[in-house]
């Protein structure tokens, strides 16, 4: 159903939102990009929310062609949100989601010549929380939950940690599929994201998204002692391997002390093999 050129319903930046349907959206202007980001909602039927919240799923694309279309389907009790990536923010400035810059650098992952589209993030969060408005409009019995679930793949497996990064309180667990991250960032990140569980699917010899990155985030949040960031421990081929919950915050704590501090599962879907995980 294409809603972008629907007048906007009465208390919302959208159009009506229509349960049972797959909708595609146009954001209103948001200040510093160029264009209006386009957003995919997928909702279920309402008797599938009966006698729970509404769980929202925030997918992010990767390169190469696709777009917010790929999002999966809406499931019971659970509504899709897709944006579309735009290939720049403003003319002469590229970005892949929430990193900007040359997009030699991107694909050499060069993150020394990146750095974060903090534009972006902003006017990402800010559809989200206009999605998330116009579905509380539906007037469910039991709500809308307003912390959402995030699943990417490739360069949207690197949105996917961003986001959770930028606004950990929004973020109820994510899944990161093929992605990729700058190394040096792996600590602050690790203690930003502490609370949020996480799941992280990749090829061991993925050429288009170096396995060592995930698999050092993996250990960071499982076994820091064991890891220095060159000699990460091995996860067993197509074994799911968790780490145990922890009672402790990371409030005024020290990057080594956040280590030791998840507050979340993880769990790793790493496999032998050279592809790189489709949607």
């Amino acid at each position: 159903l294409d809603s972008r050129n629907t007048k906007a319903a009465s208390g919302s930046v959208f159009p009506a939102l229509v349960p049972g349907k797959r909708q595609l959206l146009r954001s209103p202007a948001y200040p510093g990009l160029s264009s209006q980001l386009e957003v995919m909602v997928d909702i279920p039927s309402l008797d599938s929310t009966a006698g729970q919240m509404l769980k929202v799923l925030m997918y992010f694309h990767g390169h190469g062609g696709e777009d917010c279309s790929h999002a999966p389907p809406s499931l019971p009790g659970c509504a899709i949100i897709a944006v579309q990536c735009p290939s720049c923010v403003s003319k002469d400035r590229r970005c892949f989601w929430f990193t900007e810059g040359p997009g030699g650098a991107w694909n050499n992952h060069e993150h020394e010549k990146l750095k974060r589209c903090e534009v972006m993030l902003q006017a990402v969060i800010c559809c989200v929380d206009s999605v998330l408005a116009a579905l509380s409009m539906l007037k469910l019995s039991h709500g809308v939950m307003r912390e959402v679930m995030l699943v990417g793949v490739s360069m949207g497996g690197s949105a996917v940690l961003e986001f959770a990064r930028a606004f950990p309180t929004r973020v109820c667990g994510a899944a990161v599929v093929a992605g990729l991250y700058d190394d040096t960032q792996l600590k602050p990140l690790v203690k930003a994201i502490a609370h949020i569980p996480l799941l992280l699917v990749h090829s061991r010899s993925d050429a288009a998204c170096p396995f060592r990155t995930i698999e050092e985030l993996h250990c960071l949040r499982t076994d820091p002692d064991a890891c220095n960031g060159k000699n990460t421990r091995r996860v067993r081929t197509r074994i799911c391997v968790e780490s145990d919950t922890k009672e402790h915050a990371t409030n005024g704590q020290s990057d080594d002390e956040a280590k030791n501090s998840i507050l979340a599962k993880t769990e790793a879907w790493f496999s032998d093999g050279y592809q790189h995980n489709p949607t």
